[in-house]
């Protein structure tokens, strides 16, 4: 069953009612809320209005469309540049990659090795209607912190430009940008490769090439799940 004009009724209904709440309140308090706060215009919109923008913000694009290219499985070679004159340390792995909540996130669980450790990094990514913009998240077994990056894609929906920042505990580098570059070479084949920005000209530190182990599955967006 689909569920998404349900679920934007009753957020609706919350934000209504947290807003009420809160103007009811404010006249007792040390402040009070402003007449242009967003919550208080909320109180008095029409609440079919309200259904309708979150329906429109929450609703499935062609870019999320374009996500379901990369559902499947994944046989991965990974090269890592620790100079970019010298010759990459490689490694090979897999990766599964899967719809979250249909339609708005892919996920990707990711092994490998690094240097001779097992390394198993997890991702998110999604399009963000509200910022028109691709948005990502990865985390792995080797830090405790999360990278988020932000970008678009191309008009051929070929190649995608993510950018964001790291930070380095080999050099002390603290939120370094970096840009990860995603590239469509074929339906079975893409590779994302991440680049330093910085130091004058970009160059690639790593590349992961993905190429996909079982036939391609129907990837479309199932909007009844």
């Amino acid at each position: 069953m689909h569920t998404e004009p349900t679920f934007a009724i009753v957020s609706a209904a919350c934000l209504g009612a947290i807003a009420t709440f809160l103007i009811a309140a404010a006249p007792d308090a040390d402040v009070q809320m402003h007449p242009s706060h967003p919550l208080a215009k909320a109180a008095e919109a029409d609440p079919n209005e309200m259904m309708q923008k979150w329906m429109a913000v929450n609703a499935s694009r062609p870019a999320h469309e374009w996500l379901g290219h990369f559902v499947g499985e994944w046989d991965i070679e990974m090269s890592m540049w620790m100079d970019p004159g010298a010759p990459p340390t490689q490694s090979k792995g897999h990766a599964s990659v899967s719809w979250k909540f249909p339609g708005k996130f892919i996920q990707e669980d990711f092994s490998s090795d690094f240097m001779g450790t097992p390394y198993k990094g997890f991702g998110m990514t999604g399009f963000d209607n509200n910022r028109n913009q691709f948005v990502s998240m990865w985390c792995d077994s080797m830090g405790t912190g999360m990278m988020q990056t932000t970008g678009s894609v191309d008009p051929e929906m070929k190649t995608m430009c993510l950018v964001g920042s790291m930070d380095e505990p080999m050099t002390g580098e603290m939120g370094k940008a970096v840009m990860y570059v995603v590239t469509i070479h074929s339906p079975d084949h893409h590779s994302a490769e991440m680049k330093e920005i910085i130091y004058g000209e970009p160059f690639t530190v790593m590349r992961i090439d993905y190429k996909r182990s079982t036939p391609a599955a129907d990837s479309h967006v199932n909007r009844d799940n």
